[in-house]
């Protein structure tokens, strides 16, 4: 080898190595961590930033080319990688080196381990990864569903405070344990709390009427029943995926229909109909046939009957249609459209024209959370329905701001409620937390195992959580930080090394939102840049949003989402959402993780025997 090319990478490596540690000492001499002691992961932290501030490649290169270490997978023991490369650096160059102490590899990963284990438990003996899965309404009521979910390998469930109320969190939690002693299988409870809901307000409805209709032919004969879907009230309608107009029933009633049970009743115009029960859904709902078009409304009388064994139709019950809202107007926008995104509409609204048909108001936008338009400005962009309608900012007035739609697909984007809007352009100014979190933290001090705080974008953020956790006497129940805008992706530095000591941390890599707020082209690079980062400070990572989706929500298997799933062996636990099919997404989840494990783990791929 040429003596004095390693003479110089020797010199490269012991300055690169000198201003890591210096650097390092006055990162954390920040104000922002007062009072702090180091420990050996805030450390490492530290390293790893210092060490990402310049453009190694040409170093890497050049240390790769000798068959010398090239940095690449330092990320958990930053110093003893660059203390190890300069001990054997100084062997070729017969100089005296002696390394200092520093976090060895073995041992990060065993701290990385005890911080896992901390916050989701411990792992299943077939794989180190956890499953996270995300409950919908009717787990409160369901006795299979959890049983399901937990023998298929879920280690965590997660509940979305975003959705229905303390009552029924607590029916779930009393189901999981009571599972959770029954198989005796053990699992977490995350408690997602809401945040400041960045969502579209209600679309103005029309009456609450489903209309249930068949398909003639030519000459007047059936070619196709009309189809619906019972589902029982206690359920939140978004939950049930079944593209026929949806009807509640009383839960009392639901839960005892068998197929071939009929109900005779008087539509909304008089006209006597029957219904017949075809089959249960995965969902839990019931499909629904009838063989003439009717009008459902709330109130009307039901005559519920079965076929007995002899043939003849017998009364069950006579029951009473709950209360249901009415289909959301049709409001659809495209690419060249003005809206109005309004702080005083509490709906949002279709256009208004005049009599001659001229436009006298576009469309509006209503939020939940009107005062972020004083915070837009021009050229701002805007975001909704998971990046489907994109708009830009042309003017604000002191109760609304005027948008023109940029993106839409080719046959426009129709306006929906309680539909995300994301602000990327926007350093959104607003408590981070709102009332109903502080109410809900009261509950989930109570029962819940570990608390994931939505939109975390400042340390200040994190303090905040922590002192309402420490009046609750929960100081160390772990947090789940989710990163999920910009602001929390520029930050996510001085989120960890303020608070990894503090209690045990974990984070989110909420995909879908910050894909939006980023850009889906930039997502997969600040994705690695969050996984390695995490890594450096030893903390459990949580993959998240749409991870086998279609599998999930059809039950038919997607091959890039397999993909995908695969990619996330490099998180400690991964999120499903709820769905049609969970536990047997559940099930393909599990095997995947199962068989991928072998083959790597973080960024380190094994070089295990050929599988073709």
């Amino acid at each position: 080898m040429d003596a004095t090319l390693l003479n110089s990478l020797f010199d490269q490596v012991l300055q690169l190595r000198n201003d890591v540690v210096n650097q390092a000492v006055s990162t954390l001499e920040n104000p922002i961590y007062k009072n702090q002691e180091h420990s050996a992961r805030r450390l490492n932290l530290a390293h790893y930033l210092a060490l990402r501030s310049d453009d190694l490649r040409p170093l890497q290169q050049a240390l790769s080319e000798l068959s010398i270490s090239s940095l690449t997978h330092s990320e958990s023991h930053v110093l003893a990688n660059l203390q190890g490369v300069l001990d054997l650096l100084a062997e070729l160059t017969h100089q005296d080196y002696k390394p200092e102490p520093a976090q060895s590899e073995q041992t990060a990963s065993i701290t990385l381990e005890a911080n896992t284990q901390e916050i989701f438990g411990g792992h299943p003996p077939h794989r180190k990864a956890r499953i996270m899965a995300t409950l919908p309404t009717q787990a409160a009521w369901d006795h299979d569903l959890i049983p399901a979910l937990l023998q298929q390998g879920v280690n965590c469930f997660r509940v979305n405070c975003a959705h229905d109320n303390a009552e029924i969190w607590l029916k779930m939690v009393k189901r999981i344990r009571a599972a959770e002693q029954k198989h005796n299988l053990h699992c977490k409870i995350m408690f997602d709390l809401a945040g400041h809901k960045l969502r579209t307000n209600p679309v103005v409805q029309g009456k609450a009427v489903r209309r249930i209709k068949t398909q003639k032919d030519a000459v007047g004969s059936l070619v196709q029943y009309g189809q619906l879907c019972f589902y029982p009230e206690e359920i939140n309608p978004e939950d049930i995926n079944c593209i026929s107009p949806l009807v509640p029933l009383p839960g009392r009633i639901h839960k005892a229909l068998k197929p071939a049970d009929c109900f005779f009743f008087k539509d909304a115009r008089g006209k006597r109909r029957v219904i017949k029960l075809l089959e249960k859904n995965p969902d839990h709902s019931w499909q629904a046939l009838s063989e003439q078009s009717c009008y459902i409304t709330p109130g009307l009388t039901f005559d519920w009957q079965r076929i007995d064994k002899k043939g003849h139709l017998k009364n069950l019950d006579q029951f009473t249609l709950p209360k249901f809202k009415g289909e959301e107007a049709e409001i659809r926008v495209f690419k060249g459209d003005a809206l109005i995104l309004s702080a005083e509409q509490k709906y949002c609204r279709p256009p208004l024209y005049n009599d001659q048909g001229k436009l006298e108001s576009p469309v509006v936008l209503s939020i939940a959370v009107p005062e972020v338009i004083q915070q837009l400005k021009v050229g701002h962009s805007i975001w909704v329905d998971d990046g489907k309608l994109g708009c830009v900012v042309e003017r604000v007035t002191d109760n609304s701001a005027h948008l023109r739609v940029t993106i839409a697909g080719s046959g426009g984007v129709k306006i929906r409620s309680d539909k995300g809007v994301n602000f990327p352009d926007t350093a959104l100014d607003l408590p981070p937390l709102t009332e109903k979190d502080l109410q809900d933290l009261d509950f989930i001090c109570e029962h819940g195992d570990i608390v994931a705080f939505s939109f975390v974008q400042r340390l200040t953020d994190m303090f905040a959580l922590q002192q309402e956790l420490i009046k609750r006497n929960r100081k160390n129940l772990p947090v789940v930080a989710k990163i999920e805008t910009r602001l929390g992706v520029k930050n996510l530095d001085q989120i960890l090394l303020g608070a990894v000591d503090q209690q045990p941390i974990g984070v989110m890599i909420a995909r879908g939102d910050l894909a939006i707020e980023i850009g889906s082209v930039k997502m997969a690079e600040i994705q690695e840049d969050i996984l390695c980062l995490c890594e450096a400070a030893q903390v459990p990572v949580i993959w998240a949003t749409q991870v086998l989706e279609t599998l999930n929500k059809t039950g038919v298997i997607s091959r890039p989402e397999i993909t995908d799933a695969a990619m996330s062996v490099r998180a400690e636990c991964v999120m499903l959402n709820k769905g049609a099919y969970l536990p047997e997404t559940v099930k393909v989840l599990d095997s995947i993780l199962q068989n991928m494990e072998p083959r790597q783990q973080k960024h380190q791929f094994y070089l295990n025997q050929w599988s073709l």
